[in-house]
């Protein structure tokens, strides 16, 4: 996924200065909780592709199209 290898370094120099990662839900969409085909809590895909995936997206770098169900 995604930053995850950055996400993690993150967290570690965080956690190293006495600090904490905080993850938001929103943080990957735009989208409003209610609009999004999956449960928040426990469907969130885990990276923006994965996303991308779930939205029906064709690809998530160069196109806003949708693909055809």
């Amino acid at each position: 996924p995604e930053q995850k290898d950055v996400e993690a370094a993150v967290e570690h120099a965080l956690r190293e200065t006495g600090g904490a990662l905080q993850r938001e839900w929103g943080a990957m969409s735009l989208y409003h909780r209610d609009d999004l085909p999956f449960r928040v809590k426990d469907q969130m895909p885990g990276s923006y592709s994965g996303l991308g995936a779930a939205l029906g997206w064709k690809d998530i770098w160069t196109s806003t199209e949708r693909r055809e169900e």
